[in-house]
């Protein structure tokens, strides 16, 4: 099975270039040396070593063939050019790449024993010259081509071209002993035709006599081209044209002057590639991101969800006294009720940040010290020189402990519907890390993904972007509702309504939600897309060496969509549609990299193509599960024994396989466990025991969580 995405990394190294390298459903290469994109059939029925020869031919051509208009320097047809220029690039490519070489033998090796290039039982000795000449060059070395003198000549001649200029001239020499060689066998069908050696010899004598000669044979045709069809050399339709393409000029008989071996090459390869039944490869790349219009600042989220409190207060307000009690009901349960609520979870929280804290301050010291060096000062110290006849190390010495690099973190909440019913436990999981940043000075943001903010009419008209790239969709945004920017105070009053917001979602309380926060869809594709941005941006605007990204989920991302072209008659036009076959793929024009995409792991592929964007970033995942979400895991792991029993003892397990750095996946009802140690007074000793070991047993499986996550950013 041949794997296109390696064939085409081997393109770019054979180039030693980051060319653009597309399989797509056409019967030869081709390569375009302004957008350096070389295109290559889907030959997936050939070995690995005809592959990898086609791959270095093709290569060949685009390092060292030019990019000019060569076809007004000689007088010659193109496929004579072909054959000295191919026999030129495969030089070069042996002589630049040591190992090719025994590639290029063993590859047409196999397309010779295959028939490849028609020669079946043929004489080589009857073929025309041209065609001896691509058979020397490729297979010589499993059929012997015979050459006369002169022919030898050229031969060399085209073996010593180093340059295309060299080539062209190898091209012309070749057609003109081409040329002769036809004209020696055209006269010799006439004799044969005349059946009279006299009239062959005395046409030979003087001009007149050859033009009439050949002009009864033209006359005569259909005779005289049965004798001479059977040979495989020719190629005579009977049409009587020898006479015009024996005139020389620039009009070539197409039959006499094609190179047979060439195009029963070019025949063979259709048959190598396979058809594709998802029809053309599309090749997806980044689209260009407007972060103004995509991303909602801090200030306006916020603002805009006191002024619809404070809005909805006051109508309450303004209209008559028996309005009075909702407007107590409203101000209690959803301020005093979940204000209440959000103090107690601070409090509860604290030792779990305190800890994390502690565990980041331990790791980042203890690197620090890893990285510590000890070096001579070259300075005496004194306080060793009585020791000076048995130690030889009198020097003061002195320890660099370098600086650790800066970090920011970057929280991104699933903002989608299918969040409701863990939307507050995760939320709370965010908090507790939001809190950690702030207290050990980490710079952050927190976003949510979502595509119903509002703030864009997603069906109004709107200008696309360019063909091939992913589309956002207009009412995407990433809304920033929290941030490091501001002060303490100001953060804990953020946290707070975001988390009054959740909690709402969770009991139901749906009606003080503010309208643009509502749930969506899960445009999380679209939100790894937009942090191709977003982390550059945060990176620069915090001074930060180093962004670690945290993505809170629940599930899966939605189907994701791309500008298309639309074949219509009055021109191409471009639609959104839906990435939704298999035969897409994800070209990263800043790595260079091209990975196939499949349809159900597009999420997997847009992660790990975003690591490889930004390799000193990190990557973490947390899925929450609600209860009875097992299948998740049992779907991840698979017969993973080890990794099934660990999540069925702790309800909590890190994947690696996801795309992410780490992915952590937590059930739901694990969060809300209480690991408090709290008994009722008078509390009997197995009870208070009972209590004792679950507090310990919770307390030890959060902390294992967090102690793995402070691990990647310390």
């Amino acid at each position: 099975m041949i794997n296109l995405e390696v064939k085409g990394q081997l393109a770019k190294l054979l180039a030693t270039e980051d060319l653009i390298v597309e399989h797509r459903n056409v019967d030869t290469a081709m390569f375009n040396v302004d957008t350096r994109v070389l295109t290559l059939p889907r030959w997936e029925k050939a070995t690995n070593t005809v592959f990898d020869l086609l791959i270095s031919h093709e290569v060949g051509h685009a390092l060292f063939t030019p990019n000019e208009d060569w076809t007004s320097k000689v007088s010659c047809p193109k496929m004579f050019v072909n054959v000295t220029e191919d026999a030129r690039i495969e030089s070069l490519m042996k002589r630049k790449f040591g190992g090719l070489p025994k590639t290029f033998y063993k590859g047409y090796k196999e397309l010779y024993q295959q028939d490849f290039f028609g020669i079946g039982d043929e004489n080589p000795s009857d073929m025309q010259i041209a065609d001896r000449v691509n058979l020397h060059f490729k297979v010589g070395n499993f059929i012997k081509i015979p050459f006369t003198q002169e022919e030898q000549v050229v031969v060399d001649q085209i073996a010593r071209a180093k340059t295309f200029q060299e080539a062209l001239e190898s091209a012309e020499a070749l057609y003109a002993l081409h040329k002769v060689e036809k004209e020696e066998k055209e006269k010799e069908k006439v004799s044969s035709v005349s059946g009279d050696g006299d009239d062959g010899e005395s046409g030979q004598e003087g001009g007149e006599g050859e033009e009439q000669t050949i002009q009864t044979e033209t006359d005569g045709g259909v005779e005289g081209g049965d004798d001479t069809n059977d040979e495989p050399g020719d190629s005579e339709s009977g049409n009587g044209n020898p006479v015009e393409s024996s005139g020389g000029g620039d009009d070539h008989d197409m039959d006499e002057d094609i190179v047979k071996t060439m195009e029963n090459v070019e025949d063979k390869l259709k048959d190598l590639t396979s058809p594709n039944t998802y029809g053309e490869p599309v090749y997806l790349t980044h689209g260009k991101i407007d972060l103004n219009e995509v991303v909602i600042p801090n200030d306006i989220v916020q603002n805009r969800i006191d002024r619809h409190w404070n809005i909805r207060l006051e109508l309450l307000r303004s209209q008559d006294e028996s309005k009075s009690k909702e407007v107590e009901y409203f101000i209690h349960r959803d301020y005093g009720r979940y204000e209440e609520s959000f103090k107690k979870f601070r409090k509860d929280i604290q030792p779990e940040v305190n800890y994390m804290v502690k565990e980041f301050e331990c790791k980042k010291s203890a690197d620090a010290y890893s990285r510590a060096t000890t070096a001579r000062t070259g300075v005496l110290d004194c306080t060793k020189l009585h020791t000076y006849k048995y130690n030889e190390d009198l020097f003061r010495k002195v320890t660099t402990i370098p600086e650790g690099k800066n970090h920011g973190l970057i929280f991104v909440l699933d903002w989608s519907g299918s969040m409701c019913e863990v939307l507050s436990d995760t939320v709370k999981q965010l908090i507790s890390l939001v809190m950690f940043c702030d207290k050990v000075g980490i710079p952050f943001d927190v976003y949510t993904f979502t595509n119903d903010y509002n703030k864009y009419d997603p069906y109004a008209p709107r200008e696309l972007g360019e063909l091939n790239t992913f589309d956002l969709g207009g009412g995407f945004n990433m809304v920033n509702i929290l941030t490091s920017k501001v002060n303490r105070k100001t953060l804990t009053k953020q946290m707070e309504r975001i988390y009054m917001i959740a909690e709402m979602f969770t009991t139901g309380n749906y009606g003080s939600v503010p309208d643009f926060m509502t749930l969506s869809g899960t445009p999380l594709n679209e939100a790894i897309l937009t942090l191709h941005e977003i982390l550059p941006r945060f990176k620069s605007g915090n001074n930060v060496q180093k962004v670690h990204t945290i993505i809170l989920t629940d599930g899966e991302a939605a189907g994701s969509r791309c500008v298309k072209s639309s074949r219509i008659d009055s021109g191409n036009e471009k639609y959104v549609g839906r990435v939704s076959n298999s035969n897409n793929y994800l070209r990263n024009r800043k790595t260079g990299v091209t990975r196939k995409m499949e349809s159900f792991a597009i999420t997997t592929d847009l992660l790990e193509d975003i690591r490889e964007t930004f390799p000193h970033s990190t990557f973490t995942g947390f899925r929450i599960l609600e209860t009875g979400g097992s299948w998740f895991v049992r779907q991840a792991v698979g017969y993973d024994q080890k990794k099934l029993t660990e999540w069925k003892k702790n309800k909590s397990i890190c994947l690696e396989n996801q795309g992410y750095n780490k992915y952590f996946v937590i059930q739901s009802n694990k969060l809300k466990s209480d690991t408090e140690f709290d008994v009722d007074e008078g509390a009997s000793k197995a009870k208070i025991k009972s209590s004792f070991a679950k507090s310990l047993k919770g307390k030890k499986n959060n902390k294992r969580i967090l102690g793995d996550f402070i691990g990647m950013i310390a």
